[in-house]
C-alpha cells in the first residue's frame, strides 16, 4: 500500500511540474492590464449609469463576444473580462456608500473595455497567424476533432499559446513559435488520413495473420505489408493528395483481402487428403466453367488449367463485370464493393482507430503510427500427417495465385444452375465423396458471385 502511494505521489508531483512548466512557457498577462483599468475608473466618475444599466449593458457585451468567438482569439481579454462582471455583480450587492456605487460602475466598464481590446486582439491573430487558422480549419474539415479528438484539443492549445503571446504584446515570439504548431498540425493531420484510408487494410492484414497467412501464404502476404508500408509512407509525404491517399489505401486494402483469401483456399488444399485431391481439383474446374457460362469458350475442358483462364480473359475482354457478377457501368468501384462484403466502414471504426492512435501520439510511441513496419517472416515447411505425401506449401499458393490472377470476373447464373453443375460433378467422381464436399460447394456458389479476382 505504502508503494502504491510513493507511485501516486510521484505522478502527482509529475504533473505538477508539467503544470508549472507549461505555465512558465505561456503568457499569462494582458499587455495592458493596468492601462485598461484605471481608463474604466475614470470613466466611472464621468458615468451617469446606474450600477444595474453598466451590468446589464456589460452581461450582453460578453454574450456577443462569446458569439464571435473571442474565448479562442482573446483568452486572457476574455476572462478578465468575465472576472469583472463577477466582481460588479458582488460590489453591487453591497453598496454602502457612493464610492462602492463608483466601484460597481468601474468593474462595468472594465469589462467593455476588455473587450473592446479582446477585438483588437483577434483582428491581429488573424493577421499573424493566418497560416495556422488556415490549418485548424483544414482538419476541422477533415474531421481530426472526431477521429482523433486528444490530438485536435492538443494542437489547438498549442495554437492558444501563440495567441496569448499575442495579447501579451509578444507579436514576434508568436510568430516564431507558429513554425512548431504547423508542425504538430502537419502529424495529427497524417494520422487522420491514415485511419481513415489505412485502418480497413490494417484490419485485413490482422484478420490474414490470424489464419496463419505469413506462414501458408508467406509470399502474398509479404506483398501485402509492403503494399501496405509503401502507403503509410505515400501518406506522410502527400498527406494533401487526398485523391492519391484514397487510392494507395485502397491498393492496401485489396492486398490484405488478396492475402486472405489465398491463405483460406492454401488450408482447404493443405487439409485435403489424397484420395479427395481429385475432387477437389474438379471442383475448381468447375469455377472456371461456371465462368465459361454459355460456353463462351468450345470444348474448355480441354485446355490446362492456366490456359483455361487465358481463353477464359479473352473471351471477357470487352465485358465489364463487377464482383457480383453482373455486369456493371464502367464507373463501377470494384473496391466499395469489396469492401461492402467484408468490412464495416462507418465512422464508429474510424473513431475506435483514433482512439489507438491518440494512445501512441501521448505516449510519443509515434514509430508504430508512422512506420506501421511489419517484420519478416520466416518460412516455415508445413508437415501434413493426414496427407501421405507432404504438400509445399509454396508450391501450392503458386498454383492458387496463378488460378486467381489469371480468372477473370464470373457472370451471373441462377443458384439452381450451380446446384445442378455441382451434383453433377459430384455424382461423376462417387456418392462415397460427396458429403464432404457438399457444404463447402453450397457456400462457394453464393460466394463466388462476390470474389474479386486480383
Amino acid at each position: 500500500m505504502s508503494v502504491n502511494r510513493k507511485a501516486n505521489t510521484k505522478q502527482k508531483f509529475f504533473l505538477l511540474s508539467m503544470i508549472i512548466g507549461l505555465s512558465a512557457c505561456a503568457n499569462m498577462k494582458v499587455a495592458n492590464n493596468d492601462t485598461l483599468n484605471q481608463a474604466a475608473l475614470q470613466q466611472a466618475h464621468q458615468s451617469q449609469k446606474s450600477p444595474d444599466e453598466a451590468i446589464l449593458e456589460a452581461k450582453g457585451k460578453v454574450a456577443k463576444a462569446e458569439v464571435d468567438a473571442l474565448d479562442f482569439y482573446a483568452p486572457l481579454h476574455m476572462k478578465k473580462a468575465k472576472n469583472k462582471l463577477k466582481e460588479a455583480e458582488k460590489l453591487n450587492s453591497k453598496i454602502k456608500v457612493p464610492e462602492d456605487k463608483v466601484a460597481v460602475i468601474s468593474a462595468a466598464i472594465a469589462v467593455d473595455l476588455f473587450i473592446a481590446n479582446a477585438y483588437k486582439n483577434k483582428s491581429l491573430v488573424e493577421e499573424k497567424l493566418v497560416k495556422s487558422l488556415k490549418h485548424k480549419m483544414v482538419l476541422e474539415e477533415l474531421g481530426t476533432n472526431v477521429v482523433i479528438p486528444k490530438a485536435y484539443g492538443k494542437g489547438v492549445r498549442k495554437l492558444k499559446v501563440l495567441i496569448k503571446d499575442i495579447e501579451g504584446g509578444l507579436v514576434e515570439k508568436a510568430i516564431k513559435g507558429e513554425e512548431g504548431v504547423l508542425k504538430y498540425f502537419v502529424k495529427i493531420e497524417t494520422e487522420t488520413l491514415k485511419v481513415q484510408h489505412l485502418s480497413k487494410a490494417e484490419a485485413m492484414i490482422k484478420k490474414a495473420k490470424g489464419i496463419d497467412a505469413d506462414k501458408l501464404a508467406e509470399q502474398t502476404y509479404k506483398k501485402a505489408m509492403r503494399t501496405l508500408n509503401e502507403a503509410n509512407s505515400f501518406v506522410r509525404e502527400n498527406y494533401r493528395d487526398r485523391e492519391g491517399i484514397k487510392r494507395v489505401g485502397d491498393d492496401a486494402f485489396i492486398a490484405a483481402s488478396y492475402a486472405y483469401h489465398v491463405t483460406v483456399e492454401v488450408k482447404k488444399i493443405i487439409e485435403v487428403k489424397e484420395k479427395k485431391a481429385e475432387q477437389y481439383i474438379l471442383y475448381v474446374a468447375s469455377l472456371l466453367q461456371r465462368i465459361n457460362g454459355d460456353d463462351k469458350v468450345k470444348n474448355l475442358g480441354s485446355l490446362s488449367f492456366y490456359d483455361q483462364s487465358l481463353a477464359l480473359a479473352e473471351a471477357f475482354e470487352k465485358a465489364d463485370v463487377d464482383v457480383a457478377g453482373v455486369v456493371a457501368p464502367a464507373d463501377t468501384d470494384v473496391v466499395d464493393v469489396a469492401e461492402n462484403t467484408e468490412v464495416e466502414t462507418v465512422v464508429d471504426q474510424n473513431i475506435v482507430a483514433g482512439e489507438i492512435v491518440e494512445q501512441m501520439i501521448e505516449t510519443g510511441d509515434m514509430n508504430q503510427v508512422n512506420d506501421a513496419k511489419i517484420e519478416d517472416n520466416k518460412s516455415e515447411e508445413v508437415q501434413i500427417s493426414e496427407v501421405e505425401h507432404a504438400v509445399d506449401t509454396e508450391e501450392v499458393e503458386d498454383v492458387v495465385v496463378e488460378l486467381e490472377l489469371e480468372l477473370v470476373e464470373p457472370k451471373t447464373i441462377t443458384q439452381v444452375e450451380d446446384e445442378m453443375k455441382m451434383e453433377a460433378v459430384l455424382e461423376s467422381v462417387g456418392t462415397e465423396l460427396k458429403q464432404p464436399f457438399a457444404s463447402a460447394v453450397e457456400s462457394e456458389a453464393s460466394e463466388a458471385n462476390t470474389i474479386v479476382s486480383e
